[in-house]
């Protein structure tokens, strides 16, 4: 561990990046905040020792704030009154590195879609685990999601007799519209 890294010893340490281009309403940071003491840490924090600020985490560690108080960290770990670990990752990159990692952590283009079998999951969270499932946003997750597409009605018989409006001269294929 370096001698900038070691110098973090506590939350307030981790300082945010004052250039992140990504905030949380309220109601998204209660969502995390419950994440978090419900799950522990299913990312990462990642400080950028060279700039001596934070690359990921930023809500994570502001959610953390919220719920704990300025928490010691203890060789690169975090540890909640509960026993929930959470690593802080240490890198050494240039500013113009960590600002396109802090992008792409947070770009929904590359974090991939739910697919319908997020609706299968869910079906009984909601009775067992209604309070929790409100709290993570559960209904607006689903409500965001296109509806299951549905079958097409009976397609009709096909048969060579089509009228088409051209052929290829080369080869004989025939269609109808454009040229």
């Amino acid at each position: 561990m370096s001698k900038k890294a070691k110098s973090v010893k506590t939350l307030s340490d981790l300082r945010p990046c004052p250039w992140n281009p990504r905030e949380m309403d309220a109601q998204s940071a209660a969502g995390l905040q419950t994440s978090l003491a419900e799950f522990g840490d299913i990312s990462q924090i990642v400080l950028n020792e060279r700039t001596g600020f934070l690359v990921a985490g930023h809500q994570r560690v502001a959610a953390l704030t919220v719920l704990y108080g300025n928490l010691p960290v203890v060789d690169g770990v975090i540890t909640t009154p509960t026993g929930e670990r959470f690593a802080v990752r240490v890198v050494d990159w240039p500013k113009e590195k960590a600002d396109l990692a802090m992008i792409a952590a947070n770009n929904a283009f590359i974090a991939g879609d739910f697919t319908q079998g997020l609706r299968d999951i869910t079906a009984g969270l909601d009775e067992q685990f209604a309070d929790l499932t409100k709290k993570l946003r559960f209904d607006d997750l689903l409500d965001d999601m296109p509806a299951e597409p549905e079958a097409p009605g009976e397609f009709p018989e096909a048969n060579e007799n089509i009228l088409t409006e051209h052929q290829c001269p080369k080869c004989g294929y025939k269609w109808s519209g454009g040229k």
